[in-house]
Parts: C-alpha cells; sequence; structure tokens
C-alpha cells in the first residue's frame, strides 16, 4: 500500500501523518479502482488531487456563496430551491450538481462501494467522508475523462484543462508533479510494482518463512504473494467496514457468509446481523 508517510511527503505534509494514516485505506482502494497502476498515473493523481483538495485537506467546496455559487439552482439538475448548496462540490475531485450526484451513485452502487443506487443524492455529505471521499474522483478521472490516457502521455496541461475546465493553478500543479515524479517509487500500490519484473521473476516460487510451517506446506508464486497480500488488505478493510456499522461493507460481509464462510459469519455475529 501508498503508506501515510509517503502521502505525507508527497501532499507537502498538508495534514498530520495520522491523518493520512486514516485516509490510506480507501486513497488506496481509490488507486486500484481508478487503475492507477504505473508510474506515470501515479505521479498524475497524487499531483492532480493534491492541488484540487489542498493535500487532502480540503473535502466539501467553500460557499461564500459567489455570483457562479447562486447560479447553481437551476444548472447541473439542481431543480429544487437550496440544490446549489445541497449538491455543492465535494470529493478529492469536487462532485458538482445533483446530476453528477446521481450518476456517482449508480456507477458506485454498480461496484459495490455504495449500499443503494441513490446513495450520494440521497445523503450529500456522504462524499466528503473518509470513506467515500476518494469515489467521485474515481467516478470523474475513469467515466468522465480518460484521465488515465492524458497521464500516460505526461499531459499535465491536458489533465487540468479535463480537470478544471481551464488551466486555473497550472504552477501549484506543475510543482506537485515535479515533486511526485522525483518519489514516483513510492506512490505505487505495492500490487503494481511487480510489473517492473519479468515474466521468469513473477512465476518463481519461495518457500514459507513463517515460524508456524510445516514441512511439505505448500508455497507460492511472486505474483501469488501479491494478489494474496492485495487480497487480505481488501478483505481486512471491508470487514473493518462493517465492525463500524457501514451498511454497504456489511452487505458484502453478508454475501460471503451465505456462501458459508466461516470468517464472514463471525463477523457478522460481531455486528449483531
Amino acid at each position: 500500500m501508498v503508506t501515510a508517510a509517503a502521502m505525507h511527503r508527497a501532499f507537502d505534509g498538508a495534514n498530520s501523518l495520522g491523518r493520512y494514516a486514516a485516509l490510506a485505506p480507501s486513497f488506496n482502494e481509490a488507486m486500484l479502482l481508478a487503475g492507477i497502476s504505473t508510474r506515470n498515473r501515479a505521479v498524475m493523481w497524487f499531483a492532480q488531487l493534491g492541488h484540487e483538495s489542498i493535500g487532502l485537506s480540503v473535502f466539501r467546496e467553500l460557499w461564500d456563496p459567489t455570483p457562479d455559487q447562486r447560479t447553481y439552482d437551476g444548472r447541473m439538475g439542481n431543480d429544487q430551491p437550496g440544490d446549489g448548496f445541497r449538491y455543492r462540490g465535494r470529493g478529492a475531485i469536487q462532485m458538482t450538481g445533483k446530476n453528477n450526484y446521481r450518476e456517482c451513485s449508480k456507477w458506485a452502487h454498480a461496484r459495490g462501494a455504495v449500499p443503494t443506487p441513490t446513495y450520494f443524492l440521497d445523503d450529500p455529505a456522504a462524499a466528503e467522508r473518509d470513506e467515500y471521499v476518494f469515489l467521485p474522483a474515481v467516478w470523474y478521472w475513469t467515466t468522465q475523462r480518460d484521465l488515465n490516457g492524458l497521464s500516460d502521455r505526461r499531459d499535465l496541461v491536458g489533465a487540468t484543462r479535463a480537470i478544471n475546465g481551464g488551466t486555473n493553478g497550472l504552477a501549484d500543479r506543475q510543482r506537485r508533479y515535479a515533486l511526485c515524479d522525483s518519489m514516483a517509487d513510492a506512490l505505487l500500490h505495492e500490487r503494481t510494482i511487480t510489473m517492473s519484473y519479468a515474466d521468469d521473476e513473477l512465476t518463481k516460487k519461495f518457500p514459507s518463512r513463517s515460524k508456524y510451517r510445516t514441512t511439505g506446506d505448500p508455497i507460492d508464486t511472486l505474483a501469488g504473494f501479491v494478489l494474496n497480500t492485495d487480497a487480505r488488505i481488501h478483505e481486512e478493510f471491508v470487514e473493518r467496514e462493517a465492525l463500524a456499522g457501514q451498511q454497504w461493507a456489511i452487505d458484502l460481509v453478508r454475501r460471503e457468509a451465505d456462501k458459508g464462510d466461516a470468517a464472514a459469519k463471525a463477523v457478522l455475529a460481531k455486528v449483531g446481523r
């Protein structure tokens, strides 16, 4: 996983290490969901999210309201009085307007990330909570613009236009991009690091180093170890969220419990569902 220390450095220390540690699980999940699997994609992701959220410290649009913000009512699907304020910008790349809240909800629900297809529409403030705050960014990055393609081409200006509609804040984005480019190896999820290995390296097998191992214990390939680590991280994340009362996670755990999974059943028993 990308560590809190790497996030602290890449995002200019806008938050404490503890705060980045709290954000790290959902941030790493978002990177996987967005396909941030190469150096160039990671550099662009960190640079753009860093600018848009001031180093992951601001996840809600400041509401003056300015004249532009007052006109949100009647635009972007805001068809009821107060919708402009209710559906103001939220997330690491700020999602704005009722239409976008609706579409992002459908997308996130289809991927099992939120419990209902109208989740953010019904509870707009959920889009700024730690467990969901990066989902609007992933939705926009992958469905509204081809930001991975722009990242692959290292097109910082093009990516900025895709996110901002212009080149607002370009100097800060360039500074962040250069910083992240200098530390790119620390910004990739461990699952993606194996992409730099030759195929024969991935298929090598290694014995267990566990003190509990027994003679004849099965061994796995390097690729298998990495995939198993990813699975364990995601399972721990979902189970932790279920124990914290997150309904979407409880639903996923129940799905596995219904298949007979003993660990999932144990989690449900603790949740009391």
